[in-house]
């Protein structure tokens, strides 16, 4: 994977849409690849696949079972498979059913009525004219390709459109809740049933209950398995208004863009951060601005922790939030921003906090122990900052020495 991606411009190959295929044993480590690799392919074709390790310890003694492997990060897979294989039995293609559907990743299955091991494509140039394959086994091949468009998108005029399958089938394994979540996480979360209380209302008044002895409740229990987007679609409830949630950050991120760049108050504010005694000299009353600032940032904090809480349901005064405060400098480091002040740009943070998450998520997929990962975190902080502070005064020694 490393080196198509690597080699994907060269070879005219998108990186972003590499999928890999596989056959019994091939199956096996296709797999592999997309379940416990470090760099895993976006999608999967598994054909007939060796999976369970019952069936794999016949390749060899140590060889994992792959639906033991898969995770949230697993990629979208194309099963098929005979029933009637005597090799590879079915339930190879079963328990890799079961792992992906238990992670709500997308996948497509075709289980053919007969046929035997490895019939490849369906084909008799490529079996015994005596072997019983069912004529509808060799449409995997244009299944798998119009599974492929439907997950990566088609050509079309102006490039590829836009892709009608989505990875996973709810956004249930992400750390923030959203309309395309399950009802029954986003009901088992009391913050964001009061956040969506007027949504809420709306649905008490348009779902009614399977039967009279059925309260709204036991609805939403019933109902638990479909995305909170799909049941108010159904029932004609506006998400618009939902959707507009989603852009609260970048909304934000552009008022404080303007105001920092555009508005007398942000060239105050960087004249004290470049210098506090000439700006006061000029008249600023720094007092002033610095407690204005230190309310921004509190209100902005308060902000922060109720999206937190909407995000998570619950709170331990004790803990959260702890250590978040290197989050905060880093993001802000990264972003460009002086440590000595006077210098940089609101956009800067908004694309510092992005990298620094970036980084912690790598981290996170690469499996390394939280102790490591903090570590890491914590020398590229340092790395930043020491590039800030010795930064100029290199290049005002070699602008001398010029």
């Amino acid at each position: 994977m490393r080196n198509s991606r690597e080699n994907a411009y060269r070879w005219h190959v998108m990186p972003d849409k590499i999928a890999v295929i596989g056959f019994s044993a091939g199956g096996h480590l296709a797999g592999a690849a997309a379940t416990m690799g470090r760099r895993r392919p976006a999608a999967a074709i598994l054909g007939y696949a060796v999976l369970r390790r019952e069936t794999a310890l016949e390749l060899g003694k140590d060889m994992p079972g792959i639906p033991n492997h898969v995770d949230e990060n697993t990629p979208p897979c194309f099963l098929f498979a005979s029933r009637t294989d005597s090799v590879v039995p079915i339930q190879n293609t079963l328990d890799m059913m079961e792992a992906l559907n238990r992670y709500h990743t997308s996948f497509e299955c075709h289980i053919y009525a007969y046929g035997p091991h490895g019939f490849s494509t369906g084909d008799h140039s490529v079996q015994s004219c005596e072997t019983r394959i069912p004529a509808r086994a060799s449409g995997w091949a244009e299944d798998s390709v119009s599974w492929l468009k439907d997950l990566f998108g088609d050509f079309g005029y102006e490039g590829l459109t836009e892709p009608v399958l989505r990875p996973h089938v709810n956004d249930d394994a992400l750390a923030w809740l959203s309309l395309d979540c399950s009802i029954s996480r986003i009901w088992g979360n009391p913050r964001a049933r009061e956040v969506l209380s007027e949504t809420i209302e709306k649905m008490r008044e348009r779902i009614t209950p399977f039967t009279p002895e059925m309260t709204f409740e036991d609805m939403m229990e019933a109902l638990g398995r479909m995305t909170l987007r799909d049941l108010l679609i159904e029932r004609g409830i506006d998400t618009d208004r939902l959707d507009r949630l989603n852009g609260d950050l970048g909304r934000m991120t552009a008022i404080l863009v303007y105001v920092a760049g555009n508005t007398k108050y942000g060239k105050k504010i960087y004249a004290i951060g470049s210098n506090f005694r000439a700006a006061k000299m000029s008249g600023i009353n720094v007092s002033l601005m610095k407690i204005s600032a230190f309310t921004i940032c509190g209100i902005l904090t308060g902000l922060g922790a109720f999206l937190w809480i909407a995000m998570n349901g619950s709170a331990d005064p004790a803990t959260t939030g702890s250590s978040y405060e290197m989050y905060a400098i880093a993001s802000v480091v990264l972003g460009g921003i002086a440590m000595s002040g006077g210098r940089g740009k609101m956009l800067g943070v908004l694309f510092g906090a992005m990298s620094y998450t970036i980084v912690d998520k790598i981290i996170v997929a690469l499996k390394m122990d939280s102790l490591i990962n903090n570590a890491i975190k914590g020398i590229i902080l340092i790395l930043v900052i020491l590039v800030q502070v010795a930064g100029p005064q290199i290049r005002e020694k070699f602008r001398k020495a010029s």
